[in-house]
């Protein structure tokens, strides 16, 4: 098991740090404690749709976790995807994601780049419209 700090943002403004524990190998799945006493595991097909459903659960609570993988224009490959998908691409409407824009789903993004789960969905489907 492995473990990193993330950075969320309150609804009130406050930037807070949360030590996340995730899986390095299957099953994949991401282990915190959002109040320090009650610890969620949310687990998922890789990393990617893991950090997707902890931030379904954070989005309803008004909480942006601040890290590449909730980037709006944030998004694995499949072939990441089989490998556990710790890495996005960071795309860009109407350009080929490049391997120079692959970054770390866990390493801080600022706020004004994160969106919701549906917001990064509609973006990527944008994104993979632009290219045909």
């Amino acid at each position: 098991m492995n473990e990193t700090n993330i950075k969320f943002l309150s609804p009130s403004g406050e930037i807070k740090n949360i030590k996340v524990y995730f899986a390095n190998a299957q099953p994949w799945f991401i282990e915190l404690s959002l109040d320090g006493e009650q610890t969620v595991k949310l687990e998922g097909r890789d990393l990617f749709d893991c950090l997707c459903a902890l931030r379904t659960e954070t989005d309803a609570l008004g909480i942006k976790i601040l890290c590449n993988g909730a980037r709006i224009d944030a998004f694995p490959s499949p072939m990441l995807q089989s490998s556990g998908a710790r890495k996005v691409y960071i795309t860009e409407i109407g350009k080929q994601a490049l391997r120079e824009n692959l970054v770390n789903i866990f390493e801080e993004a600022p706020a004004e780049k994160v969106g919701t789960v549906e917001d990064q969905f509609e973006y990527h489907t944008k994104w993979i419209d632009s290219l045909g």
